[in-house]
């Protein structure tokens, strides 16, 4: 291999652990927390969590932006300095908290940080897929992942003692701890968009005579394809419908103290570190949509746990190997699934279309999963209501878990008609 090759691999690498510490002090678990702290109702959970995808719908701009000739490595390295301030902008809503419209400036500025962030994501995929042989594919995004999760668990711990500290010593000031973290995620998010200037910029390759607009609606005639963004789509709404809302039932129905909720959280991160590299290797010799067929039941096994914890009046050790089981499994479809779609993004697409067909499947399975996210806010809204109308607070998770197995099993149902295909192949 190459030096400049293992150089930016490297880079790569390190990129992503600051991508990993970012979105772990400044996103998921404990945004939803922060958000809370402010204000924030289910609908508010549901659109922030609906962001990332939503936002995702920018990687045709990217495409677009590609396809004139602008270089990957300039538009990563601009949108991803440009992007990281918001960050800084979010934690210092803390000095507002307890004012109305707190949710919303925080979902604006969140839309801020992925509007422009995520122009890195559509630039970064083409950008790999020229850099990175196909004969390590598999294998280095899977140990990518696992330093990603690493980082992932030490900044998990690291919130944890913050928070145990806060509660502690400044039970009153706890909102503080998390506009801490915000700030962090700021550091290391400049950190990570430096990594981006070092790693080589590779030219990509077009068919230059034929117009954007064209190649795109050639892309969406292609129905296979349109399965294709279908089947893995559908997936992701699943996952996003009830995931941002676990946190939620940790703090509101069983009322865990939120270092409880982290460290389930950093369970969760240990089964995904331990199975990542078998899947890596597995994803190589039997292909990506394997992994996604064994991973994607966990998910469901997951949520027929949370079910069970719904009932109530369980026994405290019950009740935490049930929880424990669950976001051991939770852990195990998350790792599925993320190199499952990601693989499967990269190698089922032709090289000289790249940009234009990931840029459009990334765009396709974001909004899908946005709509999965905005719509468990919704829901569970409306549950909420007919549990107060029924005077039984149980029965607005049972809907929303229970609405969510049966998204899992269609989608199950639908991956079933993924043909595996040789890479660099059209659909």
């Amino acid at each position: 291999m190459k030096s400049s090759l293992r150089t930016s691999l490297n880079y790569v690498c390190y990129g992503g652990i600051a991508q990993s510490a970012m979105d772990t002090f400044g996103t998921g678990t404990l945004i939803t927390a922060y958000a809370l702290l402010l204000g924030a109702g289910d609908m508010a959970i549901g659109f922030l969590a609906a962001i990332p995808y939503l936002s995702n719908l920018v990687h045709l701009i990217v495409a677009f932006l590609l396809e004139k000739g602008f270089s990957v490595k300039k538009i990563s390295v601009v949108c991803s300095f440009l992007s990281r301030p918001f960050l800084l902008l979010a934690a210092l809503l803390v000095f507002y908290a307890g004012k109305s419209w707190t949710p919303i400036v925080l979902v604006v500025f969140l839309g801020g940080l992925y509007g422009i962030g995520n122009m890195v994501g559509g630039a970064w995929r083409p950008w790999m897929k020229a850099l990175i042989p196909v004969s390590i594919m598999g294998r280095f995004f899977a140990n990518r992942f696992k330093y990603m999760m690493i980082a992932k668990i030490f900044c998990f711990g690291f919130s944890y003692f913050l928070l145990k500290i806060f509660q502690f010593y400044y039970p009153s000031y706890e909102i503080y701890a998390y506009s801490i973290l915000l700030s962090l995620a700021f550091v290391v998010g400049i950190y990570g968009a430096y990594t981006s200037v070092v790693i080589k910029d590779v030219p990509l390759k077009f068919y230059r005579k034929t117009p954007f607009l064209h190649k795109l609606a050639h892309c969406l005639k292609q129905k296979p394809f349109i399965l294709f963004v279908w089947i893995l789509g559908c997936l992701n709404l699943s996952v996003n419908f009830v995931l941002p809302f676990f946190t939620v039932f940790l703090l509101e129905k069983l009322k865990l103290q939120m270092p409880s909720v982290l460290i389930l959280t950093v369970l969760s991160q240990v089964a995904y570190i331990f199975i990542m590299k078998i899947l890596g290797i597995w994803s190589d010799k039997q292909g990506a949509k394997r992994i996604l067929h064994i991973t994607v039941p966990a998910f469901v096994i997951s949520l027929i746990g949370f079910l069970i914890l719904n009932v109530g009046h369980l026994n405290s050790v019950v009740m935490w190997m049930i929880l424990i089981c669950s976001y051991v499994l939770m852990g195990i479809g998350t790792a599925g699934f993320s190199l499952g779609v990601n693989n499967l993004s990269l190698l089922y697409v032709p090289k000289r279309l790249g940009s234009v067909y990931l840029s459009l499947t990334g765009a396709g399975i974001s909004f899908l999963g946005a709509i999965g996210a905005i719509s468990g806010g919704f829901c569970l809204s409306i549950f909420k209501q007919i549990s107060i109308q029924a005077e039984n607070d149980t029965i607005s998770w049972y809907l929303l878990f229970g609405v969510s197995v049966f998204l899992f099993v269609f989608s199950i149902v639908q991956l079933k008609k993924l043909k595996q295909i040789k890479s660099g192949k059209v659909l």
